[in-house]
């Protein structure tokens, strides 16, 4: 036994929505983190300071650019997910035009 997998393009528009909306806000909470974590010295200026500061400041870069490559990501399938469901809402509407002029011919 198969099971069917009843996918609606109303459904998947939604979805879209809240994915595109909720990278949109990551990635204004990453701003808010980055702008945060990049302010100020709290380590001082001192030979042990400066070491931790350059090594801190290296993987805190790599880090941010990570999070900003997934939310970029996250972004991107949101929008692909609504063209897809744009897509099936086209294809459904024209096999829906198309059944209702072959039942008007078969029936005229």
């Amino acid at each position: 036994m198969t099971s069917g997998i009843d996918v609606t393009p109303e459904v998947l528009s939604n979805s879209a929505q809240t994915i595109t909306s909720s990278a949109q806000a990551m990635q204004g909470q990453l701003t808010q983190l980055q702008t945060t974590v990049t302010t100020g010295n709290p380590w001082g200026s001192d030979e042990q300071g400066s070491i931790f500061g350059g090594l801190y400041g290296f993987v805190l870069g790599h880090a941010l650019e990570t999070l900003g490559s997934h939310l970029e990501l996250l972004g991107a399938a949101g929008q692909g997910l609504d063209a897809w469901s744009q897509q099936m809402a086209g294809v459904e509407q024209q096999t829906t035009e198309q059944f209702t002029a072959l039942g008007q011919q078969v029936e005229g």
